[in-house]
């Protein structure tokens, strides 16, 4: 919950103590909403779940999240005799559906 005190719109009449002068001040309400950049917000999911972010691995999650919003994801493969990179086509995903997706396979 959020209080703030504002200064008061309205003074005590200096001709007549019983009536009070309101004054034209009007009051706003305004709403902001914060706005992470996605390498932002890596580097907070690698501060919460690592010990800090390097350069590098923002660099690797920034591509993979670019890839996995666009719908085209590389998976690898790897048996003992062979290696394989395959990439997939999918829909492209929303930011929270992408984010929540890379921060599931990471």
């Amino acid at each position: 919950m959020c209080e703030v005190t504002l200064p008061k719109t309205s003074k005590q009449n200096l001709k007549n103590p019983m009536l009070t002068d309101e004054l034209n001040t009007p009051y706003y309400v305004t709403y902001y909403e914060r706005a992470l950049s996605v390498r932002n917000e890596l580097a907070r999911f690698l501060h919460l779940t690592t010990f800090g972010p390097t350069s590098a691995e923002l660099d690797a999650l920034e591509e993979t999240y670019a890839s996995i919003k666009d719908g085209t994801e590389t998976t690898d493969n790897t048996t003992d005799t062979s290696s394989t990179n395959t990439t997939t086509a999918a829909a492209s995903l929303s930011h929270s559906e992408a984010m929540s997706k890379l921060q599931i396979d990471w």
